[in-house]
């Protein structure tokens, strides 16, 4: 004898709830950046990042610009697949490359730190795989904005 699954699909009824206004407050000001960051920043997410999607250097870069700080913000992009640990030369090129920013305020371009990188890898090995054109989709692109207070 045959034996036959029958599946029953149903919409389930959730419970919906409306944010407290008071916790969404308070969660709030811990969570959402300010982006007044008064000091040079200098970041790199490999594109491919399992982890955390590139998609958030967009959001990080539109706070920071919002608050004014725009300037203060260069962003590096790599071909990786990695999280937690990139290459020794893309991390000397960048630990150098803010250094001068910090000591003579010369402000260094994704395109001046993927070439200074090739350099590195003469000491370090290989493992330089900038994207200096590369800029991530916005973070709606991805996730569902949440609401902010």
């Amino acid at each position: 004898m045959r034996h036959r699954l029958a599946l029953l699909c149903l919409p389930l009824a959730l419970p919906r709830y409306r944010a407290d206004p008071e916790a969404l407050r308070r969660f709030g000001a811990d969570a959402n950046l300010s982006g007044r960051i008064g000091v040079p920043v200098l970041s790199v997410h490999g594109v491919h990042d399992p982890v955390a999607f590139v998609e958030l250097d967009d959001f990080f870069h539109r706070t920071m610009a919002q608050a004014g700080q725009a300037d203060h913000l260069v962003q590096t992009f790599t071909d990786d697949t990695e999280h937690s640990y990139l290459s020794d030369p893309v991390y000397s090129t960048l630990v150098n490359a803010l250094l001068r920013w910090t000591q003579t305020g010369t402000k260094p371009s994704a395109e001046g730190i993927a070439v200074e990188c090739a350099a590195h890898e003469a000491r370090f090995g290989p493992g330089c795989r900038f994207l200096p054109s590369y800029r991530p989709s916005e973070l709606e692109s991805r996730v569902t904005p949440r609401q902010r207070p």
